[in-house]
């Protein structure tokens, strides 16, 4: 698939491939190994293959700055745009760890990267269940096709088999659209402004609440597709969900809580989800994109400003390293504990980010 997306900006480019054999001869496959809490679909083994892909990336919640994310967001939305109109691919699984941020040299631009289970076009948009995305940020649409397809009894949580020796099962199809996939990008900007607080992958530390104050991304995240699909129905019935989203951003992100409002009114207000346009998407990010302040403090500012307060004894009103800067005025110390000296002068190297949990893909073997 990635040599039918070849030349789109944004793309990962493919520079070689290979089988990866477990003994001389003998290619990895899942049939041979996985297990799996469910019926085998016939036919949907999966062989490993490794890939050499160019140009290196950063993830996208290591942005620099809040204009630098929206501007990344906006590039993908372009690129499932082009892969759509242009070249009649549906990507099909737009995650946190699959958005992306290159630096060019002439600045930076999103991209979006596993292509492994994107698909030719259809008419009718019913594809095979098995690459249907990362639960987290499947839409509400796939999620309640997903839990009457595949319905996880009380025998099946308990027993696990070989898919060797699971039955066969005839394969089931799922409707999924371009809308699905902006849908999920949406979950990906939201997840990003309630689990951060602030650039270069801060990461929030959640404090607990009782069930009805639940964290909106804890909510998305349950192993149950019915679960997951009762939390996203809620969250577009309910307006109340998005007096949650609103409060649970980080105060780092409030100026884009506009930009969340409006997205969530642009697919809850819509008559025909699956006609949300790309073009409308685009629209709002260029508007908000604009709106941000051009002069955000660059991590490498904020980390000039942690060092001089560190070697200041006091401090007074007036001094820069003290001044409130858009909900961030210096990097905390998750940021800075690995600080090292370098010829005498002081380097950063962030901490590494936590990241959720991997993806939790639509079983198939």
């Amino acid at each position: 698939m990635l040599n039918n997306m070849k030349g789109v900006c944004g793309v990962p480019e493919l520079i070689e491939h290979w089988l990866i054999e477990i003994a001389p001869g003998e290619v990895d496959k899942t049939e041979k190994y996985r297990y799996t809490t469910m019926e085998s679909i016939a036919g949907t083994f999966r062989t490993h293959v490794r890939l050499v892909l160019k140009p290196c990336v950063r993830p996208l919640h290591m942005f620099r700055t809040k204009a630098e994310l929206v501007s990344a967001i906006r590039d993908i939305v372009i690129i499932q745009k082009t892969a759509v109109e242009e070249r009649g691919i549906l990507h099909r699984d737009c995650s946190l760890n699959n958005t992306m941020i290159e630096d060019d040299g002439n600045g930076s631009h999103g991209t979006l990267i596993d292509w492994e289970f994107a698909v030719h076009i259809l008419q009718g948009n019913r594809y095979p269940i098995g690459g249907t995305g990362t639960v987290l940020f499947m839409s509400q649409k796939l999620l309640h096709q997903l839990s009457d397809a595949i319905p996880v009894t009380s025998a099946q949580k308990r027993t696990r088999k070989k898919a060797s020796r699971s039955r066969p099962q005839l394969t089931k199809f799922i409707r999924h659209t371009f809308a699905d996939d902006l849908e999920s990008l949406f979950y990906v900007f939201a997840w990003i402004c309630i689990e951060f607080r602030g650039p270069l992958g801060m990461k929030r530390v959640l404090k607990p609440r009782d069930h009805r104050s639940e964290w909106l991304p804890r909510a998305w995240s349950t192993n149950s597709h019915a679960e997951c699909d009762k939390a996203k129905t809620g969250f577009f019935f309910h307006l109340e969900d998005l007096q949650k989203l609103e409060t649970q951003i980080h105060p780092y992100f409030k100026n884009l809580v506009p930009l969340a409002k409006e997205w969530y009114g642009l697919m809850r207000n819509n008559d025909n989800p699956d006609s949300v346009p790309f073009d409308a998407v685009l629209k709002m990010l260029d508007r908000h994109h604009a709106e941000l302040p051009k002069d955000e403090p660059s991590p490498e500012l904020l980390f000039a400003r942690t060092i001089l307060k560190r070697k200041q004894p006091t401090g007074d009103a007036s001094d820069p390293a003290r001044a409130v800067d858009l909900g961030v005025t210096e990097l905390p110390d998750d940021m800075t504990r690995h600080m090292k000296p370098a010829g005498g002068n002081m380097t950063m190297e962030a901490a590494v980010p936590i990241r959720p949990s991997k993806r939790n893909k639509t079983r198939s073997t």
